[in-house]
């Protein structure tokens, strides 16, 4: 026997509305992927994700106005509001200027004859996989930076390098992988 609910539609719409927002951080990746389909530039989607993946969880250490998924969907719904088309350099551009890439971190060992410091890689290092990797002695370190890190040049050069890669054809012609 199949046992009917008790909630209706409306009931559960209301519920929803009550627990999720659009503008919740944990919405904030699925408005990112809506926005760039919205924008008709859905290959860069597997790109920007890669990238504020390794930037999880260092929101943490950071004011919430420099939250790199909230700014980086701002930045997104901005072009969708203004309607206005999305071009593959100027947006690595934009993305270069958010305001998070100005912040930095590293484990900091200081000794009364030496200092000693690893530096966070985030092109190519998980936040997460960085804060555990704590040596003895080290204190983590997180400042703000007059410059952006990664550099832009460097950083506009490693999204736009995603994006190519990720959405040229595919050729089976000789010397050419799928």
């Amino acid at each position: 026997m199949v046992k009917k609910s008790t909630t209706s539609v409306a009931d559960d719409s209301a519920w929803l509305s009550q627990t999720r927002d659009v503008t919740d951080r944990q919405h904030a990746v699925y408005a990112i992927a809506r926005s760039l389909d919205l924008l008709q530039q859905p290959g860069w989607t597997h790109t920007l994700l890669v990238w504020l993946a390794n930037y999880d969880g260092f929101e943490a250490y950071l004011p919430d106005t420099d939250d790199p998924v909230l700014c980086v969907r701002d930045l997104l719904t901005s072009y969708v509001t203004r309607n206005r088309a999305l071009e593959m350099g100027r947006l690595a551009v934009d993305l270069c200027a958010m305001p998070f890439l100005n912040h930095r971190a590293a484990w900091v060992r200081e000794s009364a004859d030496q200092r000693s410091k690893r530096d966070w890689m985030p092109l190519t290092q998980p936040w997460l996989e960085f804060v555990t990797e704590q040596s003895a002695g080290e204190e983590l370190h997180v400042w703000r930076s007059d410059e952006a890190f990664p550099p832009p040049d460097v950083l506009r050069s490693w999204l736009l390098n995603g994006f190519v890669t990720r959405t040229k054809p595919f050729s089976s012609g000789p010397g050419r992988r799928p």
